[in-house]
This record gives structure tokens, C-alpha cells and sequence, in this order.
């Protein structure tokens, strides 16, 4: 039975898409991620508090899943202060009197984007992929899914780029099992494919 299931919802707003024409590329979003989970610790009945439903709390004073980008880029001499500044860990959390979390911190991330080539003249593509999972819980205690079982990015607040085209925007769960443990491991990998112009 599973603890806790994360509701996942990434708002992409903008993207850089450096040095095209090389077989890789670094892919830098800027984004929100809707994080919403349940936490019967923070439950209360509104009659007894001036019918208050819900509350803003700092999500440093509250328990939050420790979803990670598995595969981003990462500069190793500094990888303690990318760790740090990847999230904006000072947005509030939104709870609801039935234990409802709802997290909404801006990030920056940064991934390699691989060049699918094609025989069609300039139907090269690249491709970039957002692997989100927890670092240290297995999937008996943390779950993951979409939120609404959108299977993509919400590009609603994207600003578009005069240099390329977001030509794929997908996502998917993944289980995976390993042949030393019993529990699964799932993440959600988001997937963009770009075309240069």
C-alpha cells in the first residue's frame, strides 16, 4: 500500500535551446511544478477555527516528497550549490483543512538534449528528457502520477523562441524493479523535442 502519492504537474514558461548543430545540447527550462500530496498530520475542522479552510505555511516547516531530477546537468564542483538553487524552496504551501498540500515553487533546470537526425531536409530534432523520482523512497511509500493524467507539459505561459519549435511534448510513468529488492521505483520522465529553424 502505498504512504503517500505525488501529484505531479510541471507549467513550463520558458526555455533557452543552446548551440544547435552539434550532437548535444544543454536545454535549460524555467518552470513551475504543481506538487500536490495529502498529509493527515495537517488535518482540522474549520468550524473550530473561524471556519479558516485553508492556510499558506512555509515548506521549510513542513514534511515535502524529495522529488529529484535524476538526469540533470550538473557542474560536480559546485554540485551541493546547483542542489540548493534548482527549486525555490521559499514558496509557500497551500494546505487545506483535510490534509491537502498543494506546492508551487519555480525552478531552474538544466538537461542534454540529444539530436535525432532525419533523411527530410532541416527534420533534424532534438530531444530532452525530465526524469522526476524520489531519491530516497521506493514506491511503497511514495508514489507519483499526473495530475489529471495529463501526460505533458502545460505550455499555456510559454513564451515561444524565434531560434526553434517545440515539435514533441509528451510524458510518461515508469516502474522499475531491480533484480536485488522487491519494490518498485516510479518516476515520471517528461519528454520535449525541439526543431531548430
Amino acid at each position: 500500500m502505498v504512504s503517500v502519492c505525488v501529484v505531479c504537474l510541471l507549467l513550463i514558461f520558458q526555455l533557452d535551446f543552446s548551440s544547435a548543430y552539434s550532437d548535444e545540447t544543454k536545454v535549460v527550462k524555467w518552470l513551475k511544478t504543481a506538487l500536490l500530496w495529502n498529509d493527515n498530520r495537517l488535518t482540522w475542522i474549520p468550524s473550530r477555527f473561524g471556519n479558516v479552510d485553508t492556510i499558506r505555511i512555509p515548506i521549510r516547516d513542513i514534511w515535502r516528497p524529495d522529488l529529484f531530477l535524476y538526469n540533470k546537468q550538473v557542474n560536480y564542483f559546485f554540485n551541493h550549490m546547483e542542489l540548493s538553487n534548482q527549486v525555490n524552496v521559499e514558496a509557500m504551501a497551500v494546505v487545506s483543512y483535510d490534509g491537502t498540500v498543494l506546492w508551487v515553487p519555480t525552478a531552474k533546470m538544466t538537461v542534454m538534449a540529444k539530436r535525432q537526425t532525419s533523411w527530410i531536409p532541416y527534420g533534424d530534432k532534438y530531444v530532452a528528457s525530465f526524469k522526476y523520482g524520489s531519491w530516497t523512497y521506493d514506491g511503497f511509500k511514495l508514489d507519483v502520477a499526473f495530475f489529471d493524467n495529463r501526460t505533458s507539459m502545460v505550455m499555456d505561459d510559454y513564451i515561444s523562441q524565434d531560434s526553434f519549435e517545440i515539435v514533441e511534448n509528451s510524458a510518461v510513468k515508469n516502474v522499475k524493479k531491480y533484480p536485488c529488492c522487491d519494490e518498485p521505483y516510479p518516476d515520471l520522465t517528461f519528454t520535449l523535442a525541439f526543431k531548430v529553424l
